[in-house]
């Protein structure tokens, strides 16, 4: 099976002097991933480039993240708004959630828009059991 790259995670701002930065989770099994999986960076999966969870510190959502090819402030700030990426294979469950449904809208019948989903783990919380 051939491998692919799928987005886990946005870079959103920079945490300390020595590299670190913060993320936003874009699928709620992130920390499934980010800690099992061959990690990438860039705009697009076709351009990433292959990048080494070096340090996790902090709790919850005030984590910070420490690539092995950063380390310094600016390296960091020059991440921001770079996507996160696991290489998966086709079977990979997390294949069946698509970064295209962010920023759909959820219609009633009637033609009321009932939400519109900002962020993939509340979306995709919906029905689940």
């Amino acid at each position: 099976m051939k491998n692919k790259l799928f987005a886990i995670a946005k870079i959103t701002r920079v945490a300390g002097l020595k590299g670190e930065v913060g993320v936003r989770p874009l699928v709620r099994q992130f920390d499934d991933y980010v800690m099992e999986k061959s990690l990438f960076i860039g705009f697009d999966p076709n351009i990433a480039r292959d990048v080494k969870l070096e340090k996790v510190s902090g709790v919850e959502k005030k984590r910070r993240f420490l690539f092995n090819d950063m380390k310094t402030r600016d390296e960091a700030e020059s991440m921001i708004g770079q996507l996160l990426f696991v290489s998966v294979t086709d079977s990979d469950p997390i294949n069946m959630i698509s970064p295209d449904l962010l920023g759909a809208a959820v219609i009633a019948d009637n033609g009321e828009i009932i939400s519109i989903s900002n962020d993939a783990p509340e979306f995709f919380s919906i029905g689940e059991t």
